[in-house]
Order: structure tokens, then sequence, then C-alpha cells
């Protein structure tokens, strides 16, 4: 704008213009000439801004160097074990068996146990997280699950717990920036729950919406780390659990996204198998490697795959590796690696050890795994939560685990 009323102050008369025979036309083609030069220089302008991030990126591509790839994976825990539920026998008793598990959940507070989190993400700064049982827990009060007939009940729509969001909260307070960049909503049950007041008692309905989702890091210079593609899904093969006199799917899935990292490209694979049914595992990751798993080039294969790897092989974990993935943590002749899941319900009790080895980092292709750890797994690792008394908890009732790989 500034440039275009100099033009338009340097054309009056002939100041500025052409001299001689002509001059008020000469001055006319010329002021014509500028702004022309002025639009074509604005368009240059705006095809660089368009094409700068690519630009950039190309050449940080082009200018090699070190790669490497630092990916953890972390079950958030639900909150509370789902067993109750499942196991009450009487219909007429879910509601009361609802109410305990949602008190254990809230007592077993995720917003605490986000912080701690945060602690182990700020100690890896891990470019990808794989986050498995990122719970949603969603109220409608009162409800009417018990009232009316399923085509005519209403969604319980008030978010309680929205374990995704508080992590983020949690990260951001640490000046750790991550996107979730692919979720895949698993299974999404909501009951009938008793709620006492004032001397009596209400029916309440709750909704928990299981999710699977991949963050990446957002603070990263241009073209050290892109996303190029997500995908997500849900296994063919599910488990089928009575709860409240009706058989209900458990829906587990993947999420996936194809990176490029200093322009070496890769895909990164998160999972969540089932865990109540070895069968049905099996049958997942059979799913897994026919699936997201069967890309060419690299790729990350990384959740809670509810198979004991430290165990002699012969479940999911073992149909795996046969299927071409390699274990970042173990190879044939190394000691057994650490466990990672095996805490109690209540993340309070610190007399339980990890016993099962199900967080796993798995990969195939160029890739070489120089480096790993587990975090969360410490006594000293515990946050106090002020929930009811003042407790200490730890995070969840998996480890995280995080592997770096070099790339080629």
């Amino acid at each position: 704008m500034k440039l275009k009323m100099r033009q338009k102050e340097n054309t009056g008369g002939n100041a500025g213009g052409v001299r001689g025979t002509g001059g008020c036309c000469a001055s006319a083609v010329l002021e014509k000439l500028k702004v022309a030069l002025t639009l074509g220089a604005l368009a240059a302008t705006a095809l660089t801004s368009a094409n700068a991030q690519d630009r950039a990126a190309v050449a940080v591509d082009a200018a090699g160097g070190s790669r490497e790839l630092v990916v953890m994976t972390r079950n958030l825990y639900q909150g509370a074990d789902l067993t109750r539920i499942v196991a009450e026998a009487d219909p007429s008793l879910v509601p009361v068996r609802v109410s305990e598990t949602l008190a254990m959940v809230l007592a077993n507070d995720f917003p605490a146990r986000a912080m701690g989190i945060a602690d182990e993400v700020e100690s890896v700064r891990p470019d990808v997280i794989g986050l498995q049982e990122a719970a949603l827990f969603q109220v409608q009060s009162p409800g009417d699950s018990l009232w009316l007939p399923p085509d005519q009940q209403a969604a319980a729509q008030d978010v309680l717990l929205d374990y995704v969001a508080i992590l983020g909260d949690a990260l951001a307070r640490k000046g750790l920036r991550y996107k979730a960049v692919v979720t895949v909503t698993n299974l999404s049950m909501e009951l009938p729950m008793v709620v006492a007041e004032d001397g009596g008692y209400r029916f309440d309905d709750v909704r928990l919406t299981d999710r699977a989702v991949l963050l990446v890091r957002d603070d990263l210079p241009v073209g050290h780390l892109r996303v190029l593609a997500t995908s997500h899904g849900h296994f063919g093969t599910l488990l089928s659990l009575p709860v409240a006199g009706t058989d209900v799917p458990v829906l587990r899935g993947w999420c996936a996204a194809d990176i490029a990292v200093r322009g070496r490209t890769l895909r990164v694979v998160n999972a969540h198998l089932e865990a109540w049914h070895p069968l049905v595992r099996c049958a997942q990751a059979a799913e897994l490697l026919a699936g997201p798993a069967a890309v060419r080039g690299d790729l990350v294969c990384l959740g809670d795959f509810n198979s004991n790897a430290n165990a002699d092989g012969t479940d999911g974990y073992g149909l795996l590796l046969a299927g071409g993935l390699e274990d970042a943590w173990w190879r044939p002749g190394d000691p057994a690696a650490p466990p990672t899941w095996g805490r109690e319900e209540d993340l309070a009790l610190d007399t339980i050890p990890l016993v099962d080895r199900l967080d796993l980092v798995l990969y195939r292709g160029a890739l070489d795994p120089v480096d790993r750890g587990v975090t969360g797994d410490g006594v000293a690792d515990r946050v106090l939560s002020t929930v009811g008394e003042d407790r200490l908890l730890w995070h969840s009732d998996h480890a995280g685990v995080n592997v770096t790989f070099a790339l080629p």
C-alpha cells in the first residue's frame, strides 16, 4: 500500500514522468508498468510464502547429517478394572458396580498422574508418542438408560474426564508442544450408575470411550519431522463380553502415521490388542501384520500388545516376531527385558511389582535401536494426589517404554 501511494504522488504533472511530447501518455504507461510490477512482486511474495515450508523442508532433508527418531509407548490406564462390571451376573446390581468403578477412576486422579507422565515425556523428549487407554468419561444426569429403549436414549455428553486434553494441558505447562495427529476410537460403552443424594439416590448414566492416539512433537525446526499421511482402523476379530445381560463387542484398533525424519520416510503404528482372550489377541496380531504393518520400507510398531514378551513367545508376541518384526528391547541371547505392567487397580498400593512385559516397541527395516529406557517405574516417580486423603500414586498400571532409533 505504501508503494502504491508513492507512485500516485509521483505522477502529478510531468514530475517523475517521461519528459517531451506525449509525456502524459508515457507517464500513464509508466504508472501501469509500476502497478504491474508491484502486483507481480506481491504474487511472487505470496507464492514464496506458500512454498516456504516445503522448500525449507527440502533444504533440511538435503542437509544430511545424523538422523534419530525417539518413540515412546504409554498406556495411560483408564483408572479402574472393568472386571467387576463384567463379572456381575445380576443386571439390577450393575449400576452399583458402575458407581464403584467410577469411584476408583476418580480416586486414581488422572489430572495428578498426567503431571507425572508429563515429567516422563520431558525426560525423554520423544518425537512420537503412542497412547493407549486415552479415556474419555462423559455423564448424563439424570440418566435415561434404565427407562428408555436403546433407540430413544440420548448419549451422555457432559465431559467428566478427557485424558487426552488433560495430558495436553500437563505437557503445555512444562512448555512441551505435542499435537494429536491421529486417533482411533475403540470401545464406547454407556451404563447406568447409582448416585447418592439428599438421603436418597438417583440414576445417572456414564459413558466410557477408549481411544488410542499418536502424538507428534510440534516444536521441531521445519523439515525435521513431517507427518505425510495418517490412517486408523479396527480389528475384525473381536471379543464380546456380557454386560448387564447384553453381549458387548470390545472394539479394539490401531492408528498410524507416515512420517519423514530429515527426508527418511517410515510408518509408525500404535496398537492395543485384546487383553482377555489369547486367541482373539493372536488373530488381531495377524491382522496387524497383514494390515497397517504390511508397508514397504521402515516400520515402527509400538503399543500395548497384552502379550507377555518375557514368556515363551507363543502368544501374539511370538506371532509378530514370526511375521518379520524385531523387538527393540530384546534379541536372542539377551537377558530378559524389564517388565512394564502389573500394578494393582488402586495405584496407591506401592508393594506390587511390575510382572509382565506387555508394552513393546517393535520394528522392521534399516532402523537401529541405539538407546532405550523405561519410565514411571520407580517408587520416587509417584505423584501426590489430594483427592480425598493425600496419597502417592503410580502414574499408571503400566510403565512407559521409549526407544531411540538411528536412521540411515
